[in-house]
């Protein structure tokens, strides 16, 4: 997630998977939600990589717990999903 382009590529993997089938970025979210809940990083990362794309806003408060994480990985990684969907947020203002 440290690079615009991973990011990019990631957002356009979910649009085609949603393009085949719609339920599947509900399925995502709540499947990243329960992998933040975790205790292994590999599955609280793959969470918060999800929600940068699916994530909602009120999704904020749980990422934003992750910002001080012990494993410096999910600390930058939750940094960069919240500036993800605060800038989604303001984009569909």
């Amino acid at each position: 997630m440290d690079r615009p382009f991973w990011m990019k590529l990631y957002k356009e993997w979910v649009e085609e998977r949603a393009a085949e089938r719609p339920e599947f970025v509900d399925e995502l979210r709540l499947m990243a939600i329960e992998a933040i809940a975790d205790d292994d990083v590999v599955w609280i990362l793959k969470g918060i990589h999800a929600l940068a794309v699916v994530g909602r806003p009120d999704d904020l408060t749980l990422i934003r717990g992750l910002e001080r994480h012990a494993n410096e990985w999910v600390a930058r990684d939750a940094k960069t999903c919240v500036f993800e969907l605060e800038q989604q947020a303001r984009r569909s203002k």
